[in-house]
């Protein structure tokens, strides 16, 4: 094997550098797609090899995005493509969770049909039916509570 030197080596070590960064980007490019709701260009990432199941450099999924945002006809395409429910982000949060906190009964129902933990705990502690609670959300609590979310029982000082 001969060594690599100068311009070589150089080319090299640029490749070896952006590589990885690239595919960052990309993850990011499809997340920051389907946050927006933005079908098309969700279906053209996924088709260019996109991790369906990729996260951003703060740990988001694209699934999550979706979530968040109410994004029901993404959703069906990330799901379609395999993405995972219950990938966490770098909070401990589940798309699931980013449903509830947003309100969207519709994506609460999606994600539950297809197989979301509805006792799933973030780093805080909460669950999908603690954050319900809190914010008002009584159709999701309905909608938890039928499939199975229990309510937490914590200790009274």
């Amino acid at each position: 094997m001969r060594a690599l030197t100068g311009a070589g080596w150089i080319l090299s070590g640029l490749l070896i550098l952006t590589c990885p960064v690239q595919a960052v980007d990309e993850v990011q490019s499809l997340v920051s797609a389907a946050t927006a709701g933005r079908l098309a260009q969700v279906q053209d990432l996924l088709a260019d090899g996109v991790d369906v199941n990729g996260k951003s450099g703060l740990g988001r999924t694209a699934l999550s995005g979706a979530a968040f945002n109410g994004n029901l006809r993404t959703l069906r395409a990330l799901l379609a493509a395999g993405a995972d429910v219950k990938l966490i982000d770098a909070r401990g949060r589940t798309a699931l969770m980013e449903a509830v906190v947003s309100g969207y009964a519709d994506v609460v129902e999606l994600l539950i049909t297809m197989g979301a933990d509805v006792n799933a705990k973030d780093k805080a502690g909460d669950s999908p039916l603690k954050i319900a609670t809190r914010g008002g959300h009584s159709r999701i609590q309905e909608l938890l509570q039928t499939a199975g979310a229990t309510e937490d029982e914590e200790e009274e000082d």
